[in-house]
């Protein structure tokens, strides 16, 4: 690790992941890693997305492990840092210390962040105005024009203070009365691969969201993102090891995309070739990454999408829940919602038959979520329709 600061009052390391390690020391240090700890918590149920985003802690080390925001600014105005902490100010955060030494410039998010946050207030304890409360949503699977079996599979449940329903692919609800979550998962290795994958998901989910609602009806801050990796990860081992035991098994695995929405944000998982997109003020921005070789070139400029859809090692991927592979590196994240947001989860067969621009043509319609679905998979079936097709448009209202 490559040591950033060593004072009285913190030791602070960065990691050749770029995850920085702060532990705290010195006068106040248990008080002062509990705030840091909880403002980053808050933060992060608002979908403030310009403060590092707490992945791990320690309280006994009074360790936290955060999110890299970039480097120090040099010099900044003061107009502009008024205007930065003023915007703090709006997810419900006074920062204490307003000084050029608690701002960075990451050049990933092409903006100014801030930082430490062991000296700062919670000024709103009340949730957001959220200026929407319903969800619209519409899901379908279908086998595809060639396929003799289905290896995709939707699930979509919500989970509330009376627990686990399962809802149908169409549908509309209130999020203030629960939790929603949209599962897609796309199968390979066996005709049960998806099916089976799927539902250890949902599972695991249905184990692990009930504790994280209760916490935040007690105005607490569940780590929403950790328990999404910690269930991929489960989820994986699971697979592989009843791969193990039934040679007829070996290989099974599935990609996955899901959305777990909140009255505050939308958390995402992502493992493979599903994809989630989001529609905003007309602007359709794919929000996962191809977990391929071919993917990684064409986000560099090597590959235009011609090329892409065309390279032979497109549809090899290097990320899947199971099929044998040692390791996971799930992405996992979250985006604060507005009203009029649109959300498109689908498997790689969607894509097959549909460009980005044909995905972005038809959601900029924002009909209905039925009409855009119906339309999304009459075009992908027309124009290919090879694999099986799962996908789930939500509307946010």
């Amino acid at each position: 690790m490559r040591e950033v600061k060593d004072s009285p009052r913190a030791h602070v390391r960065i990691g050749y992941d770029g995850r920085v390690h702060k532990t705290y020391r010195g006068r106040m240090a248990e008080e002062r890693y509990h705030t840091e700890k909880t403002i980053l918590r808050f933060l992060e149920r608002r979908g403030c997305d310009f403060v590092p985003r707490m992945l791990d802690h320690d309280d006994d080390e009074l360790l936290i492990v955060m999110s890299n925001c970039g480097q120090p600014v040099e010099t900044m105005t003061q107009g502009k840092m008024d205007s930065l902490f003023d915007e703090l100010e709006g997810f419900g955060v006074r920062h204490a210390d307003q000084a050029a030494r608690n701002v960075t410039y990451d050049a990933r998010r092409g903006r100014m962040c801030i930082i430490d946050f062991e000296f700062a207030d919670l000024i709103d304890k009340k949730p957001a105005l959220l200026g929407w409360s319903t969800l619209r949503w519409s899901g379908k699977v279908d086998m595809g024009r060639f396929r003799k079996k289905n290896d995709d599979n939707l699930a979509v449940f919500t989970i509330d203070q009376e627990g686990f329903r399962a809802l149908p692919e169409e549908g509309e609800a209130n999020i203030e009365d629960g939790d929603l979550v949209f599962v897609i998962c796309d199968g390979m290795g066996g005709a049960t691969a998806g099916d089976l994958a799927s539902e250890m998901i949902v599972g695991r989910l249905r184990e692990r969201i009930p504790l994280t609602y209760e916490q935040a009806a007690n105005h607490l801050y569940p780590d929403r993102l950790g328990v999404l990796k910690e269930c991929l990860e489960d989820v994986h081992l699971a697979v592989n090891g009843l791969a193990e035991k039934h040679p007829h098994l070996a290989g099974m695995g599935a990609t996955v995309t899901l959305c777990w929405f909140t009255p505050e944000n939308v958390y995402y998982g992502h493992v493979g070739d599903t994809r989630l997109y989001r529609l905003r003020n007309n602007e359709t921005e794919q929000i996962t990454d191809d977990h391929s070789r071919p993917w990684q070139l064409m986000k560099r400029g090597e590959l235009n999408e011609r090329e892409y859809r065309s390279h032979p090692r497109k549809n090899i991927i290097q990320q899947a829940i199971g099929a044998g592979m040692k390791d996971l590196e799930p992405m996992i994240g979250t985006l604060p919602i507005r009203k009029a947001d649109w959300f498109l989860l689908c498997s790689d067969g969607l894509i097959g038959g549909l460009w980005q621009k044909h995905v972005c043509e038809i959601l900029g319609k924002a009909t209905t979520p039925v009409a855009i679905t119906d339309e999304l998979l009459t075009k992908s079936l027309e124009d290919d329709g090879r694999d099986n097709i799962s996908l789930a448009t939500v509307e946010i209202y």
